[in-house]
């Protein structure tokens, strides 16, 4: 939980958010990825889709279509 990790990232999802300095959760959680092949694969899959949000072209188009909707008609 440090950064802009905490919005990026959907606990549980496409990662843990384990807490700062806490290495007992970040243990467990490690244990769990490494045996449970779909839990690692569920993960991949969608941190894979996530990440297309913040593709330069993505964010490029969205900001573009914010300032044309502000620009009057």
């Amino acid at each position: 939980r440090v950064g802009g990790l905490t919005s990026t990232i959907a606990d549980g999802e496409t990662g843990y958010l384990i807490p700062w300095r806490c290495p007992e959760p970040f243990a467990e959680r490690l244990e769990l990825l490494l045996d449970n092949d779909e839990l690692r694969a569920s993960f991949g899959r969608a941190g894979r889709e996530a990440v297309e949000r913040y593709r330069w072209a993505n964010v490029a188009d969205a900001v573009a279509a914010l300032y044309e909707s502000l620009l009057p008609a």
